[in-house]
């Protein structure tokens, strides 16, 4: 068994490996009440050190490897009921920018985007004019964002440029079926149900919010960021291989979120959107 990436000191034990999931016993074995706690605020700070940051530095990338060990580590510690994956995950890396440039085209916002987005709008299919607009507005975020009040409102967008990170992870839905792994381990027919209407609904959300989130938290562990993405449109004469999910072999749409790792580039401000709910206003005793 794999031990738990942040024990460093538990590693060269491997029978000491599996007390990591009886805490009982894992005191009893004589180890420091603060070493089996120790833990505990390094997740609260991971937490805290994530923000939804909009650019990444295109320099400083992290190997293949360092993403890979993080994709790894949450494939060995994400829960997925009845072990059964509902979601696919597709990464695509640095080779990828030109395609990554043409999603962030695809994820304007604002109120100015209709004149884009609809058919009526006076840019429909308009790339050219489109593309200005983004490269303008990226300026203006690498330069202290001066002019940022002007362009909004002349202009009314905004866009998302976490999608342009070293590394993109697109989720998307999948059929939530037994792999061929676990139907040759011997994999019970009884426990999972096989109906489309079982596998096209949105429970996949559910197994692709947790484990996203988990690799999100393993991210800051190695000192990245990771950003999330799901606001876009599919637009006339854009096309990116990162779009293709959204529409899946079987002809059903489906629907598709980016986890974009990297780290920060530090010259570049961004806001904190602190403005949440109140507590007591979805979360209730009974």
């Amino acid at each position: 068994m794999q031990a738990y990436s942040d024990l460093d000191w538990l590693r060269s034990k491997e029978e000491d490996r599996h007390l990591l999931y009886f805490p009982n016993e894992f005191l009893k074995a004589g180890y420091l009440l603060k070493d089996a706690e120790r833990l505990n605020p390094k997740l609260k700070d991971a937490m805290d050190y994530r923000h939804n940051i909009k650019f990444f530095d295109q320099k400083r990338i992290p190997t293949k490897e360092q993403i890979n060990k993080i994709l790894t580590d949450s494939h060995i510690y994400v829960p997925h009921k009845n072990n059964l994956i509902g979601i696919q995950i597709k990464i695509y890396g640095p080779e990828y920018n030109e395609e990554k440039e043409n999603l962030a085209l695809a994820t304007l916002c604002g109120p100015g985007r209709s004149l884009y987005k609809d058919r009526k709008g006076k840019y429909y299919g308009d790339i050219e004019e489109l593309k200005k607009r983004y490269y303008e507005w990226r300026e203006i975020q690498l330069n202290d964002l001066k002019g940022l009040n002007e362009y909004r409102k002349k202009y009314g967008l905004n866009f998302n440029e976490q999608v342009r990170a070293p590394y993109l992870l697109t989720f998307s839905r999948k059929i939530r079926l037994p792999t061929p792994s676990q139907e040759k381990r011997g994999y019970q027919k009884w426990v999972y149900d096989d109906s489309l209407d079982e596998n096209f609904d949105y429970k996949w959300y559910l197994g692709a919010g947790i484990h996203a989130y988990a690799i999100t938290l393993l991210a800051t562990e190695q000192g990245m960021y990771a950003s999330y993405c799901r606001c876009f449109t599919k637009l006339p004469n854009i096309y990116s291989k990162c779009m293709e999910e959204m529409y899946k072999p079987d002809g059903k749409p489906s629907d598709v979120f980016y986890l974009g790792l990297g780290y920060r580039d530090m010259k570049v401000k961004y806001y904190v959107d602190k403005n949440k709910a109140n507590k007591d206003e979805y979360m209730t005793w009974m």
